[in-house]
């Protein structure tokens, strides 16, 4: 299974000045996340990280990811390009403990 998810707010708290280069350093991951990530990739699930920070913050967030062991298979900086969206299965995420029990079937039999 593809999983895709946001950078921040889901892996680690928000940065509050786009294009300060040192905020990607103070960047804290969000309890649970490092954790939830390695589980998934444990079952062979395919981590997908997009980000709407700009991509001169690419190298810094990448080495962010690294230094704190977060698992992934690929990431996109910028906002999405689209005119419109729709999504009927999105998934409201409110923390890692609640996604892992609500989609625990899901993420286990695939």
């Amino acid at each position: 299974m593809i999983i895709a998810l946001e950078l921040d707010k889901i892996i680690c708290t928000p940065i509050s000045n786009w294009h300060a280069l040192d905020q990607v350093s103070k960047c804290e991951v969000l309890p649970g996340a490092k954790e939830a990530l390695d589980k998934l990739k444990q079952l062979n699930h395919t981590i997908l990280i997009y980000s709407k920070r700009d991509v001169s913050l690419g190298m810094d967030t990448e080495v962010w990811l690294q230094k704190n062991n977060i698992k992934y298979d690929s990431i996109m900086f910028g906002k999405p390009k689209y005119d419109v969206m729709l999504d009927n299965e999105a998934f409201k995420f409110t923390d890692w403990d609640n996604f892992l029990q609500q989609y625990k079937f899901v993420l286990e039999t695939r």
